[in-house]
Parts: C-alpha cells; sequence; structure tokens
C-alpha cells in the first residue's frame, strides 16, 4: 500500500465518529413507580420475571444503551396496549396517558444523549454518480469498489460504511479511471450508419443453420437464442446513440416481439443489458431506441415467444418468425462531450502549464468537489503536492493526476461533511444542499443548490419545499426511484433467484423484466400524482402489458408497453403487496413463506419492527407438500416466545399465500410430480408436465386487533383504514435514508408532526416527502 492511501485510510478513519454526547442518570420513579407497581410487579417481579424481565431489578440509568433500549421497549409495549394482558386488570386511560407522558421527554432526553454522530461515506452509488456530475463523464466504477453493508435497510447509512485499506485503494484506482477519461474527452464526429441484417448476421459462424437469408431480410425463428449481436456495427466513441430498425413478423397475421439488448455485445467483458421489448407488426414495423454506448458497445435484437426452431434441421419449416430488414444508428446525439475537461482545466494547455496554472484549477475544482467553498489552505495543502512533484521532474500532467487523486481519496470528498453552526445547532446551508441532493438525486448538488446555499437560503423551509419541487422534476431523480425502491422495495434482489423451472414452467425473460418496470412505473406515478401512501396498500389500478396480464388474468390488455390499467373492483390485484416483483423476492424461487412475507409487509408499509427470533427450532417448508407451513406455525406459536411476534408476522404473510413463488395467482399449492398426495380424478386430469397441484391454499388469517379477512381483498380493506400508520412508516423509511442514519426514540415526534402535516394532502407521497425536507429534523445533526 502507498504511503498516500495509508494516509488516507488514516485521515478517514479519524474523521468518522465524533464524539457521542451523555446524559446523566435519571432515576425512574414517582408516578411511574406506583403505575408499575400496581399493573405490572405481579408477573415482573424477582419471583415471576415474566418474559425475562424483573422490573424491580431493571436499571434506571438510561445513559445504558441496553437499558434505554428495554425501557423503549416498555414503552411501547404500554402505548399499543399489549401489556398488560388482555385477561389482566387493565389502567384507566388517563393513567396509562400520564405515565407515558412522564416517560416520552426522558427517553427521549436519553436517545439525544446517547446519538454519535457518525460522518457518512458517499456509497458506492453515490460515488459513481459524484464523479459523473463532477467530471461529465460516464465513468462506470461503482463494480470496482467493494459491495457496502446495510444499516436500517439501506445501504447509505453512515454507521454501517466503515473504511479499510482495501475501500481506499479500490477508490485509488476508480479516482485513476475517472481522471483518464476527463482528461481524454473529446467530441468526435458523429457517424450516420445504415446497414442490413443479411450484413449484420451474415458473419456468425453457423449463420445458416440459425437465420433464413432472403433479399428482404433475415429471418430468425429462435427465442432461446441468448443474444442475437449485430455484428457489423460497434460504437466508434462513447456517447448517445440513436437506432431505429426495420423488421416484420414472418408468416403470421399477429404481432411478435422482438427484445432488444445493448452494451458490450461482441464480447461480453462489461455488461449487456434489456433496452426494451417492442412489438413487430405483420407488416414492416419501424423500432426505435436510445442508448449510452461505450466504445466498441453495440446493440442486439431476438425474436420473443415464438418457439425454437433451427432451419438448417429444418429447412422446410413454414411457421412464424421474425424477419429483420436493415437498420440505420447515427450518434453520438451528445452536443458536447468536453464539458468536464473545459470546466476542469479551462483553456490549459497540459504540456505548457506551470504550477501557478495549477492553483488555478484546484480553485476552480476543489469547491465543486467538495461540495462547499474551498479555503486557501486547503487549496495549498494539493498544491503542494504539485508542486513536490513538479520538483521531482514529473510532468506537469502527471503532477495535476496526483493532486486530483488525493482530492476524490480525501475525507472532504468521501465524507459528507454536515457542519452544525453553533448558534441554530443545524447543519450549515453547504450540508442541507448536499443532504437534499443525495436524499433525491444520489449525487452532488448542481449549482442551483450550491448558489441557494451561499445565499443562506437552505434554512429556510419554503426554500427546501421549492427545491424539492424542482428536483423531482429533473430526470436525475430516476435515481430516487431507483435506489429507494432497490432496498425498500427489494427490487435489486428481483434477478437473484431463479425460479424452478420444474414448478414454474411459465417464468421467462419477458416476465421479470415487467416485474420490474411495473413496481417502478408505479412508483413513479404515485410519486408524480402525490396519490395517497394507502395506494401502496390498495389502488384500483395497476401498470400492466399483456405478459403481466396474462399472467396476473386480467383480460384485454395487448402489446408490450406498460400502461395503468384499471382493475375490477373485485380483482386481486393492486397495490404492493400483489406485485409479482414483491412476490418473487419475497420468496426463493420454490417455496414460499408466510413468515418471510408478512414480516417484510408489517416491516415496510404499517412500520412494526420485528425483533430477532429467540433461539428456538426454526420452521421449514415441508418440500414433500404433505403439510404446509401454515400448519407447522400452529404448533410453533404455541410456543410463548414466538406467539406475540407470529400474532403480528403471520396474518399478512398468511393473505400473501394466495401467490405463489413469481406471483401468480393460487388456489393450491405446487408440488413435484413424484409427491404422493391423495388427489382427486378431476384434479388429476389437469396435471401439467412438470408438476401437480398439492393442499389447498388457506389465505384467511386474524390481526392482532381481533379484526378477521379471508383473502388478501379483505386484508387490503382492514389496513388502508390506518393511513396515518403506513405515512408514519414510509416517512421513517424516508428519513432514515435522507439523513443516512437510523432513528431513535427522539426522532418520534418529528415523524409524528412530518404525518401530521401530510395529512392535509390526504397523506399523498409526494407531501410526504416535502415535509421530511422541510422538517427541522432534516437540519439537524
Amino acid at each position: 500500500m502507498t504511503d498516500l492511501a495509508l494516509k488516507l485510510v488514516l485521515g478517514l478513519c479519524a474523521a468518522l465518529l465524533a464524539a457521542a454526547p451523555t446524559l446523566s442518570a435519571d432515576e425512574l420513579g414517582g408516578p411511574q413507580a406506583a403505575f408499575f407497581d400496581k399493573h405490572c410487579s405481579d408477573c415482573h417481579d424477582s419471583t415471576a420475571k415474566e418474559g425475562g424481565l424483573d422490573l424491580s431489578a431493571l436499571s434506571r440509568d438510561l445513559t445504558d444503551a441496553e437499558t434505554l433500549r428495554r425501557w423503549v421497549r416498555i414503552y411501547d409495549r404500554l402505548a399499543e396496549s399489549e401489556m398488560p394482558p388482555k385477561s389482566a386488570p387493565q389502567p384507566t386511560a388517563a393513567a396509562k396517558q400520564v405515565l407515558l407522558d412522564s416517560l416520552r421527554p426522558l427517553l427521549a432526553a436519553a436517545d439525544r444523549g446517547q446519538r454519535e454522530v457518525v460522518y457518512r461515506r458517499l456509497n458506492r452509488v453515490e460515488y459513481e454518480n459524484t464523479l459523473r456530475d463532477l467530471f461529465q463523464v460516464r465513468s462506470e466504477v461503482a463494480a470496482m469498489l467493494p459491495e457496502d453493508a446495510k444499516a436500517h435497510g439501506f445501504d447509505n447509512v453512515g454507521e454501517a460504511l466503515g473504511v479499510s485499506t482495501e475501500l481506499v485503494e479500490a477508490y485509488l484506482r476508480a479516482a485513476d479511471v475517472a481522471i483518464d477519461m476527463v482528461l481524454s474527452q473529446h467530441q468526435p464526429s458523429p457517424i450516420k450508419v445504415h446497414s442490413t441484417f443479411n450484413d449484420g448476421f451474415k458473419n456468425r459462424a453457423n449463420a445458416k443453420q440459425v437465420f433464413r437469408f432472403l433479399d428482404e431480410g433475415v429471418v430468425h425463428y429462435l427465442s432461446d437464442l441468448k443474444s442475437t449481436h449485430v455484428r457489423n456495427f460497434a460504437a466508434p466513441a462513447a456517447g448517445t446513440y440513436r437506432v431505429r430498425f426495420r423488421a416484420r413478423a414472418y408468416r403470421s397475421d399477429k404481432p411478435i416481439k422482438v427484445e432488444v439488448g445493448a452494451g458490450d455485445v461482441h464480447k461480453g467483458n462489461r455488461g449487456r443489458h434489456t433496452v426494451g421489448y417492442f412489438d413487430v407488426q405483420p407488416e414492416l414495423t419501424e423500432i426505435v431506441f436510445e442508448d449510452w454506448f461505450r466504445v466498441g458497445d453495440g446493440f442486439s435484437v431476438r425474436p420473443f415467444g415464438i418457439g425454437n426452431v433451427r432451419v438448417g434441421q429444418n429447412r422446410n419449416y413454414a411457421g412464424p418468425g421474425l424477419l429483420f430488414a436493415d437498420y440505420d444508428v447515427e450518434g453520438p446525439l451528445d452536443d458536447d462531450l468536453t464539458a468536464g475537461k473545459r470546466e476542469l482545466l479551462g483553456q490549459l494547455d497540459l504540456q505548457t502549464a506551470t504550477a501557478a496554472d495549477a492553483r488555478q484549477v484546484l480553485e476552480r475544482f476543489l469547491p465543486r468537489a467538495f461540495r462547499r467553498p474551498a479555503s486557501a489552505p486547503e487549496i495549498d495543502r494539493y498544491l503542494q503536492l504539485v508542486q513536490q512533484l513538479l520538483d521531482r521532474g514529473e510532468t506537469f500532467e502527471s503532477a495535476l493526476r496526483a493532486s486530483l487523486r488525493a482530492v476524490l481519496c480525501s475525507a472532504d470528498f468521501l465524507f459528507l461533511n454536515e457542519s452544525v453552526v453553533a448558534a441554530t445547532g443545524q447543519i450549515d446551508d453547504y450540508a442541507i444542499a448536499s443532504r437534499l441532493s443525495y436524499f433525491l438525486w444520489s449525487t452532488m448538488p448542481d449549482s442551483e443548490l450550491i448558489r441557494c446555499a451561499a445565499t443562506g437560503t437552505l434554512r429556510n423551509p419554503a426554500m427546501r419545499r421549492q427545491q424539492v419541487h424542482r428536483m423531482l422534476a429533473s430526470p436525475k431523480a430516476a435515481e430516487f426511484t431507483k435506489n429507494f425502491t432497490g432496498q425498500w422495495l427489494k427490487q435489486r434482489q428481483l434477478t437473484e433467484n431463479e425460479p424452478d423451472q420444474t414448478l414454474y414452467p411459465e417464468y421467462d425473460a419477458l416476465l421479470e423484466f415487467s416485474m420490474g418496470e411495473e413496481t417502478r412505473r408505479f412508483f413513479e406515478d404515485v410519486l408524480r400524482d402525490d396519490l395517497s401512501v394507502t395506494e401502496f396498500i390498495q389502488s384500483d389500478w395497476a401498470m400492466l402489458n399483456d405478459r403481466l396480464a396474462q399472467h396476473y388474468g386480467v383480460p384485454g390488455i395487448a402489446g408490450a408497453p406498460l400502461r395503468r390499467v384499471n382493475l375490477l373492483p373485485d380483482s386481486v390485484r393492486g397495490g404492493l403487496l400483489t406485485q409479482a416483483s414483491i412476490l418473487k423476492v419475497t420468496a426463493n424461487g420454490t417455496t414460499t413463506s408466510p413468515v418471510v412475507r408478512g414480516a417484510w409487509a408489517i416491516e415496510n408499509l404499517l412500520g412494526i419492527h420485528v425483533p430477532p427470533p429467540p433461539p428456538v427450532s426454526a420452521v421449514e417448508p415441508d418440500l414433500t407438500g404433505a403439510t404446509t407451513l401454515r400448519q407447522q406455525l400452529a404448533k410453533h406459536r404455541n410456543d410463548a416466545a414466538c406467539a406475540s411476534c407470529h400474532s403480528k408476522i403471520d396474518p399478512a404473510g398468511f393473505a400473501m399465500e394466495s401467490f405463489d413463488a413469481i406471483g401468480g395467482w393460487r388456489t393450491r399449492y405446487r408440488v413435484p410430480l413424484a409427491t404422493e398426495l391423495p388427489l382427486d380424478a378431476k384434479d388429476k386430469e389437469h396435471w401439467p408436465a412438470t408438476y401437480k397441484p398439492g393442499l389447498p391454499v388457506d389465505c384467511s388469517g386474524t390481526l392482532p386487533s381481533g379484526e378477521s379477512f379471508h383473502d388478501i381483498r379483505e386484508l387490503k380493506a382492514l389496513l388502508v383504514r390506518q393511513p396515518a400508520k403506513i405515512a408514519h412508516c414510509i416517512a421513517e423509511k424516508l428519513l432514515v435514508y435522507g439523513l443516512g442514519r437510523g432513528l431513535g426514540f427522539s426522532d418520534r415526534e418529528a415523524v409524528e408532526n412530518i404525518v401530521l402535516q401530510a395529512r392535509d394532502n390526504n397523506y399523498g407521497f409526494r407531501s410526504l416527502i416535502e415535509e421530511v425536507a422541510v422538517s427541522e429534523v432534516f437540519v439537524r445533526p
């Protein structure tokens, strides 16, 4: 490891934690002691110790973290009427409120006293995005960095974002990539290419075995060929390109879908992504898309859903295929691909530049990199590095690179410097600008935010509200959708588990692609239209295309594009709980678990925090299909240590059992063909080729409130009666994501105020985001 890297590690580690404030011990007594003696001591004294709790021995020193945690747990169980148990004499509402009111300020003060102010490091997505906007280059460096750890459900929480020598070395390599790209920027000459797919496919080694070559074009019959890349096109320069190609459904009176991919389709070393799926009509159809290509990138096309026939083995095949005619590519379309280099260097000539020129570069660069004004001593520090290297005989470019590299690996760049203004107790305006920017854009503040920070107006809630409106209307807000839903709704895990093909033979690439698009588009519509957060539980509409509609059993939908579809009143769909992407990521590809799904639902939509399970035997799915997990859980809940949590977790999970591991509706479980089950003759007639129906699904349940439901529709109808609770949960998620820290007892009042303010707009999701950003807690350390 280099000396520079070692110094950076030491500097970063020193910057990680600020000293935590302390709170004097506050002995709980008076009305609290009298209440506990009357209502709690019979079960929680030194003799009974039910649940392992002895109130007489429980410390009253709230400066101890474990003691505070236990007192907060006591507070919550009393506030939620979980204790005293229903079978015991109940305190009056007034007596309980007096107790809670007396505990609340003590617990809040203790939580504030224990809070550690942790400087938050940029995670790898934020680092890549920041380099992109700092240099105006598409440096794909996130994959070069180690995966970030999570805390409280998100990977941008300071306490989980540690620093190691390996991480700093990775940052140094990533910085080199970005610096190389910005210094080599040039405006390439635009190209316009016209060619045919005959030329694009003919160089394939087994082309005549796969394709049928006609004067009109190339006919392709294979849906399972992973990539049919166009071999005679590769981007000569990085930039945005527009591709137009023409194709038609061959020997078919119905449209055929085409899957379009882009990226490193030729060698496959740098990754390929799906651009989308398009409908090709029986008449010649033009498909147009735009995408960012790196040098050497290209595009690929293949039919979808027509079967798999190799014409070399079946020369007389007369079934449907997809005929690809010709294509045009033009680009780069970007007006200025040298803006980053020009902003960094100005008119500087690297061959003749001097140390004085380096000062001008650093004076422009450091404030943007640090996201705040840079002091003269800070500029001098990096200028000194340039001078030292020049004195050793290094070239100016080499010396400047080293200085830029040091900046990009410094604590001032890698960490959000949330300096506190002593007079107000708030973070300063530049820190507010960064907090807003990384919250909604996952990147550095733009010039407008920095201008507001410089004028001291961001501390004004009205200005923050105005900026949120502007920022959510920006294309950069796509990062909020991607990164917030990627973690809150587990969308990053959508492609991780490949479903069992014997149990779910209908699962295909288009369905998987459509699953993710449905959730993303649904989230964006709720946000854009400021719909109530109850839409996340129950909506009378969904984002569907023909593949999802087929999967969901919704008739009358044709075509590959997703669009908003009104659902029938008795539909089981609508909201997040019934979306295939959510149902897939809460299953394991083979079986479903009401515990896993129920825990996810109440944690992420109702804000009910589930503690880690006690050390008892785990309940595993019965892969033979002889029993359902529900039947096993009935025995499991007889254990008192398990019952209290399962009464909260299981109901939502039971309702979601109506959906299989890929989100399809079911009334029976699917089991392997070899499973011995007593099924009647009618069932046997409808056995599929790879699986058979198992035991019936029971999707009924009872909530802890005592309210019962028969299916997912009735459950959703019960849950949407609690809009404030749903809004409270989502406000907590937004605050954790926006602040980059977990929430404590002292944050509860702020969350309640945010929800109260959003109530006037029917708990609209956009309104909730605005209230988070304008809240006092958002500008506090």
